[in-house]
């Protein structure tokens, strides 16, 4: 992994921002948690959230930031870790997005009282999280069970 000697050394209003290792994690987190509001606003309207933080992070760190797979697999996992608490749950996983990342995962709000007899969104959101690999996955094997009855 590159260890970027900028980033590392970045500052912030006088704060040494965190970064662990060379992987940026703790800075990516950091980050995600400075912005969850504008997070949440992305899952609000449909868009991959993990793009709001790719956008901040290179705008706080410069482009190379994001070279890194790692960083970019990052970028989703701080987002959920940040969401989830917030009420909000993976909807759809693979959306192609245009910018710092390629693909990422929409979020959807879950109220608090959701009717538990309402199965059906509770399938489709399960259905919606998969990814397209695990969907046709789900289709043979719904197929399979279908056809023993």
């Amino acid at each position: 992994m590159r260890a970027n000697k900028a980033i590392r050394g970045h500052e912030t209003n006088g704060e040494q921002e965190p970064v662990a290792g060379g992987d940026g994690g703790a800075a990516i987190k950091a980050v995600a948690e400075s912005i969850k509001e504008q997070l949440a606003t992305a899952a609000e309207r449909g868009l991959v959230p993990a793009q709001v933080l790719a956008l901040a992070l290179v705008e706080r760190f410069g482009e190379e930031f994001l070279q890194d797979d790692t960083r970019r697999r990052a970028c989703g996992s701080a987002v959920a870790a940040v969401l989830r608490p917030m009420g909000y749950r993976p909807f759809a996983r693979g959306k192609r997005i245009q910018g710092p990342l390629r693909v990422g995962t929409t979020f959807a709000k879950i109220p608090e009282t959701a009717d538990a007899s309402a199965s059906h969104d509770l399938l489709e959101r399960l259905l919606r999280s998969l990814t397209k690999t695990e969907q046709r996955r789900a289709i043979k094997l719904l197929r399979t069970m279908l056809h023993e009855e």
